[in-house]
């Protein structure tokens, strides 16, 4: 759980620990009321347009994909930053594959054939 802001963090410590385990869960409810719907916590990346598989021919030159409308993230209005990167690639012999900013490069090696799937994780 991440907070926003120290005034609130304080609070909601306090709140806790007055109360039982059976209260909290209002007490949750009220502090949410009260902050007038600002999320206090932090929300996991979406995949909101997953990428179309990619074909092309062998010994082709690289070529990027956008990725700046692949993930969504509700806390990205709140000034939360994605960080994108290359979790797999499952055959590194066929092409490489990286990632910079939310461009992301695949270089077909050359003389090689087959498929690779490759998997990017959007953090926060």
């Amino acid at each position: 759980m991440r907070m926003r802001c120290q005034k609130e963090r304080a609070r909601w410590r306090l709140l806790q620990s007055k109360k039982s385990r059976s209260r909290r869960k209002l007490t949750r409810r009220l502090l949410f009321q009260e902050l007038e719907g600002r999320q206090l916590l932090n929300a996991a990346p979406m995949l909101v347009n997953p990428i179309p598989d990619q074909s092309a021919d062998e010994d082709a030159p690289a070529f990027v994909v956008d990725l700046s409308t692949v993930f969504d993230d509700p806390d990205l209005a709140a000034g939360d930053n994605l960080t994108l990167n290359v979790q797999d690639n499952d055959n590194p012999a066929v092409a490489s594959a990286s990632v910079d900013g939310t461009t992301l490069t695949l270089n077909l090696l050359p003389d090689q054939h087959g498929t690779a799937y490759v998997t990017i994780r959007a953090t926060d």
